[in-house]
């Protein structure tokens, strides 16, 4: 008798091993010949970006907007928002210094080019700021707010509100 239930449990055993191919109906396959190596475009726009904006990084935001994070230390600020088609500065931000209210380093997060909120990371200071692209445009003062995170961090991922 103990040999017949050790049979059976090794028989269970070895069937419950085995997997099945399953698919579904949702799952999609594709291989890398679905994508086409190079897209030519009948009339695109150009965007040239001289030497004097310096630019570390740069996002392109409601399609006619540049938020540019400037790489250049002799500037009063780290970034600068500008307008795609002139080039024209709309508005500089994130003041060069080591106040509660200023930057030592800036590195932008854009999440979305059509949303209003942006972020910038002063990675230095450990001080990560929620940026309003609205009130960067209004005449004025602009709207930005920060939090202070843990020097253990080593990169934020903020959440959207609902």
């Amino acid at each position: 008798m103990g040999k017949y239930c050790l049979l059976l449990s090794v028989i269970l055993c070895c069937v419950s091993c085995i997997v099945t191919e399953q698919k579904t109906d949702s799952e999609i396959n594709f291989t890398r010949e679905d994508f086409p190596v190079s897209v030519s475009l009948s009339n695109p726009d150009t965007l040239t970006i001289n030497d004097a904006l310096n630019p570390l990084d740069f996002y392109l935001v409601r399609g006619s907007m540049v938020l540019i994070e400037n790489a250049d230390d002799s500037q009063r600020y780290k970034a600068g928002l500008y307008q795609l088609k002139t080039g024209k500065l709309i508005r500089e931000f994130a003041p060069k210094g080591e106040g509660p209210n200023e930057f030592v380093s800036c590195q932008l997060d854009v999440r979305s080019n059509l949303s209003s909120v942006f972020y910038a990371d002063d990675f230095m200071q450990n001080k990560y700021w929620e940026c309003n692209l609205d009130s960067l445009i209004q005449e004025g003062g602009y709207l930005m707010d920060y939090f202070i995170y843990s020097r253990e961090v080593i990169r934020l991922c903020p959440l959207q509100k609902t």
